[in-house]
């Protein structure tokens, strides 16, 4: 939470008197955009795809949350925007693998601070052979912009 006082000064000038008015005018500001987002208890999901092996899939959820005065809608402005990366050189895994995020928006106790809610979970981009049979790690990056 930030509080500003700005002073107003308002000058009216006749032909014969020049009036000057001074009044504060008191701004607060409780916006938490300076906070981190953070997650639900845990940066790791862990998945196994045993069964529906089908591009489209998908699998795993992971929730990062965002408080911020700030709604990011309308959906076709750029700014408060979270950016992704799936950080991996393996051409397997990135002809594989996608990641989905989407985004709601929630009432945030205390106070009533809107909170953006951001769902991430793996989606395969092609079928895979039920004899297919792979452990791996992935990194996703999301940076707020």
């Amino acid at each position: 939470s930030e509080n500003y006082r700005l002073l107003l000064v308002c000058t009216v000038q006749t032909e014969s008197v020049v009036t000057k008015v001074e009044t504060p005018l008191d701004v607060f500001v409780d916006d938490e955009d300076d906070n981190a987002p953070y997650v639900n208890g845990t940066d790791t999901a862990e998945l196994v795809i045993s069964f529906n092996r089908t591009k489209g899939a998908a699998f795993g959820t992971l929730f990062v949350f965002d408080r911020d005065l700030t709604t990011l809608f309308p959906k076709d402005l750029s700014h408060n925007r979270y950016v992704g990366t799936l950080l991996s050189s393996e051409s397997w895994i990135k002809d594989t693998f996608d990641i989905k995020g989407t985004f709601s928006e929630r009432r945030a106790s205390p106070g009533g601070i809107r909170e953006s809610v951001y769902d991430y979970q793996l989606i395969l981009k092609r079928n895979l052979d039920i004899t297919e049979n792979r452990t791996v790690f992935l990194d996703y990056l999301v940076n707020d912009t």
